[in-house]
């Protein structure tokens, strides 16, 4: 992790830009910047939702079906309804298996009965497939009810 301060154009301010090293976040990683958001919490916006990801529970949501379909369409909306920050979504392509290769949370999640599906999922553990924007917006609404604890 690199750090760099600057001073900027209004007297006595100065920005702090820190590059964190891509890859697996680390709690080493936030502490140095702890003092910064806590005294700081407005300037410190793109680290504390960093830190939130980082904190979890971070949700996936495959999508898939025909990326044309207004049901698909449907789906992606509800998504973007609900305020989810931790929330990735991705959309399963049977035609490009190097992005499922990339990305486990898409693999074998086809769509079924030829509808558009969605699967939420925490931790690589999915619930059940839905087919109806409606009940994917209250899923997402409720999580998945898991509470994810490290021994």
């Amino acid at each position: 992790m690199t750090a760099n301060v600057r001073a900027q154009k209004q007297q006595g301010f100065s920005a702090v830009e820190v590059k964190v090293t891509r890859g697996d976040l680390k709690p080493e990683q936030f502490r140095g910047l702890a003092s910064i958001m806590r005294e700081q919490p407005l300037a410190a916006g793109r680290y504390l939702s960093a830190l939130s990801f980082y904190l979890g529970p971070v949700q996936e949501l495959a999508l898939a079906g025909d990326r044309e379909s207004a049901d698909l369409q449907a789906m992606l909306d509800a998504s973007y309804g609900v305020y989810a920050p931790n929330l990735i979504v991705g959309y399963v392509d049977e035609g490009e298996p190097e992005l499922l290769a990339r990305l486990p949370f898409l693999q074998e999640r086809p769509a079924r009965g030829g509808q558009a599906t969605a699967y939420l999922c925490e931790h690589m553990a999915c619930l059940p497939p839905v087919h109806d924007p409606a009940a994917l917006a209250s899923l997402l609404e409720t999580g998945t009810g898991v509470a994810w604890r490290e021994f």
